[in-house]
């Protein structure tokens, strides 16, 4: 039996228990700084200064709980516990939505996916968080898990639907029908050809819909990241949290030349009018490509006028809509903006810039067209129809639009003017409208069916912004989106180190980006990164074809990237995690691309992904519209965050704190 310690070894351990700690540094720091400062609330500034430096929170459970379950959705809550400040807390809930599936067979994947997704957070995900505070590392690490595990859950599903017919390629066509992974419309079966010499038509190509285990996926990672930021100290914003987040976990793999300031202000879209969805046969519905009409802040405006302009803007519609509506006309659509009927282009952009012009605040907006590319086009006859009974080449949709921006030159964005597979018209358009307009692809896939039938696109679409969330979530109907996914993009910007940027050259000032992915929901492992091809020219970039990367994916498209990236964070065809996100973020921005982060496609998260788009240094928010009130409560959200962020102490002028660098050189243009 040993014996007691006297009291000077006592003495001496803790002195070096208090050293080893670095206690005694701490105290007389405080010490000295609560003397100069002297406080009046001499304990609230000692317990202010020590839980700035706590040990950040260890995570000790982890639920998701169902909480409805009805004809229309199933909404989730996942809960967060863990240990902070010596005591038990929760860290964050969040309450996430899935839509229920067209089928009953997946609505039985679905209650596996949920059964699945608890066994592995108990089994995998639980146990490493346990073992130390929460921080980047383990937001990766669990990141990591999640998309190995979906990937291989993805592959499983897959598996067991070819097996089941494995000599028969109609009956797997069938069962896939069944399981809501490769659907194709019934106009489909026959290729488009002509004998145009300047490009070949090229059918349109079908995704499958994300699994239901992608909603559990993404909420998971989402619920992560909101408790690492909630729990940082009180004098750190949320948007702060991010950066330092993202700073942190690509600081690992970047270099001097590749790192990224994450410095500037993202500025809010805001989707005036809508067209008109399928389905209403409404007077005057004549013009099919346009989707939103969004209004752009000019950067010389302060956050609080930005604000307090798009509030006038909405009211302004409102009130016009009111004294004389458009026969056919609707005020209030799901993304929270009205529609109107359009029988061009014309007729909507001139409504707008009417608003603007009685508010006298046509000279501090930018107008943005985000259009309709997908559904309007007839593979048999290999032609865009913009306006009814009016059918265009794709080469000859260049000039439609090049004639547009022209005749507005307050144009200053289009999003997905063309489909993916038309690769060289984005090019020349670009090469037309480059050096005025944004030419954004984005990762949200479009109906492959006219807005004017059922399904994807019409009002229950998914892809088409007016969706109805009351609608059960229909077959893939959708076509591959004209930019990759997130997870791909994150995988190459984690391959280009310490090699040069791989499947990217510059040409004629916009950059090629070839994409490997295919008719595949997840573009999985590391081997379609070597099959990119960087193209020198746009000749080359034209006759370039990927090649198979495994005997049932098809032929792959060479994926091209124009100046501006729209990525949205919802479930369609592969989940979203955050620290991939980050990634791809950081690869778009190296690549002096503008970032789009799409937060009204997301009904939850609440006022999070603001603070995501802020902390990231998106470029812009796209906010939808302002008629719901969660929409502008997220603009309000934002205008404090970018008050704070531009407050005098940072003695940055607007224009320079905003992330539209690229464009603020047109802040005057009218």
């Amino acid at each position: 039996m040993s014996s007691p310690m006297t009291e000077k070894q006592l003495k001496a351990k803790a002195i070096q228990y208090y050293r080893e700690n670095s206690v005694l540094m701490w105290i007389e720091q405080v010490l000295n700084k609560m003397f100069l400062d002297n406080p009046k609330d001499m304990a609230g500034y000692l317990s202010e200064f020590f839980t700035a430096r706590a040990q950040p929170p260890v995570v000790a459970s982890i639920t998701i709980t169902k909480l409805i379950s009805g004809a229309v959705g199933m909404l989730y809550k996942i809960h967060v516990q863990g240990h902070w400040l010596q005591k038990s807390k929760t860290l964050t809930q969040l309450v996430y939505e899935m839509p229920r599936q067209h089928d009953q067979a997946l609505t039985s994947v679905e209650s596996d996916d949920h059964m699945e997704m608890e066994n592995l957070t108990e089994e995998e995900i639980l146990p490493s968080l346990s073992d130390s505070p929460l921080s980047y590392h383990s937001l990766k690490s669990m990141d990591e898990r999640l998309r190995s595990w979906y990937d291989h859950r993805l592959t499983s599903q897959q598996k067991s639907q070819d097996s089941q017919c494995p000599d028969d390629a109609e009956k797997t066509d069938a069962t896939r029908k069944q399981g809501g992974s490769l659907t194709k419309p019934p106009t489909q079966g026959i290729k488009g050809k002509t004998s145009r010499p300047a490009t070949s038509v090229a059918p349109n190509e079908i995704i499958n819909l994300a699994p239901p285990v992608a909603f559990h996926s993404s909420a998971f990672s989402m619920a992560m990241l909101m408790a690492a930021c909630k729990s940082t100290h009180m004098s750190v914003e949320p948007y702060q949290a991010v950066t330092e987040i993202a700073n942190e976990l690509t600081s690992e793999h970047e270099s001097k030349e590749t790192r990224i300031e994450r410095n500037q202000l993202p500025l809010p879209l805001v989707t005036m009018v809508n067209g008109l969805i399928g389905g209403t046969g409404g007077p005057g519905q004549q013009c099919k490509c346009i989707r939103h009409i969004l209004i752009i802040p000019k950067p010389t405006l302060t956050p609080k006028e930005i604000c307090e302009d798009l509030l006038r803007c909405k009211w302004q519609v409102e009130e016009m809509l009111r004294v004389k509506p458009f026969p056919g006309s609707q005020l209030l659509c799901a993304n929270g903006a009205p529609a109107i009927p359009m029988d061009r282009p014309e007729r909507g952009l001139d409504f707008v810039l009417d608003v603007l012009q009685q508010l006298q605040m046509k000279d501090r907006f930018f107008l943005g067209l985000h259009l309709i590319s997908r559904a309007i086009f007839d593979p048999v006859k290999g032609k865009y129809e913009p306006v009814s009974g009016c059918q265009k080449t794709p080469e000859e949709m260049v000039s439609f639009y090049a004639d547009l921006v022209g005749k507005y030159p307050q144009i200053q964005l289009l999003i997905e003017p063309f489909r993916k597979e038309d690769s060289q018209c984005w090019a020349m358009l670009h090469e037309c409208i480059g050096a005025q307009t944004l030419l954004a692809s984005t990762n949200v896939p479009q109906p492959i069916v006219s807005t004017g039938s059922t399904g994807a696109g019409g009002s229950g679409g998914i892809s088409s912004g007016l969706r109805k969330t009351s609608a059960p979530r229909p077959p893939s109907q959708l076509g591959i989106p004209s930019s990759p996914s997130v997870a791909t993009v994150a995988r190459w910007n984690l391959s280009r180190l310490p090699k040069s940027f791989r499947g990217v050259t510059e040409t004629d000032g916009t950059t090629a980006i070839s994409c490997t992915e295919t008719n595949e929901a997840i573009p999985t492992g590391t081997g379609d990164l070597e099959q990119e091809k960087p193209f020198s020219s746009n000749a080359d970039y034209n006759s370039a074809t990927e090649e198979n990367t495994t005997e049932t994916a098809g032929e792959n498209k060479a994926q091209f990237c124009s100046s501006a990236w729209f990525v949205s964070p919802e479930a369609v065809q592969d989940c979203c995690l955050m620290t991939e996100l980050i990634e791809a973020t950081h690869f778009m921005q190296s690549q002096n691309k503008s970032t789009i982060f799409d937060i009204q496609s997301m009904k939850y998260a609440d006022v999070l992904l603001v603070d995501i788009a802020i902390g990231l240094s998106f470029s812009f928010i796209s906010l939808g519209g302002l008629g719901l009130p969660e929409h502008e409560k997220r603009l309000l959200h934002w205008v404090q965050a970018a008050s704070k962020y531009m407050s005098p102490e940072t003695t940055q002028a607007p224009s320079k704190a905003y992330g539209w660098s690229n464009f603020g050189r047109s802040c005057t243009n009218e």
